[in-house]
């Protein structure tokens, strides 16, 4: 699906906490608003409904550790970890509901492998090249 996307982006700075709010405001039903806290490098992005969509740590502009994303109904939807902004180990994957959907695994960027499941169920592995 095409989406047209107009982003206005309004920067806040906040005197306490030194913490730098990023407003987007967009034409889909995607609109989210961004937090960096500059004292600990941690990234939130919210749901303009207050859920958190997205919440992890940076390091010199680059993803770095365990990131985790959330659906708007405030369920997880995917964690795993990057190092130096490249996916590395154990990516878990959730429907809705909350049920285990698929686990995918990363060395340094490269997938090499993907284990699907059916109702939080083992259903299938699939290894990649």
């Amino acid at each position: 699906m095409k989406l047209i996307l107009i982003v206005i982006f309004t920067t806040i700075l906040s005197c306490h906490n030194n913490i730098i709010e990023i407003e987007n405001i967009e034409t889909s039903e995607d609109t989210t608003k961004t937090v960096l806290d500059n004292n600990s490098n941690l990234t939130r992005e919210y749901y303009l409904n207050g859920n958190v969509k997205i919440i992890g740590e940076t390091l010199n502009g680059n993803r770095e550790g365990e990131w985790i994303y959330y659906f708007e109904n405030g369920k997880v939807w995917s964690k795993g970890a990057y190092i130096n902004n490249l996916s590395n180990g154990k990516f878990t994957i959730f429907d809705e509901d909350g049920i285990l959907f698929m686990e995918s695994f990363y060395d340094m960027g490269k997938k090499t492998k993907e284990i699907y499941y059916k109702n939080g169920k083992f259903y299938q592995e699939v290894t990649l090249d």
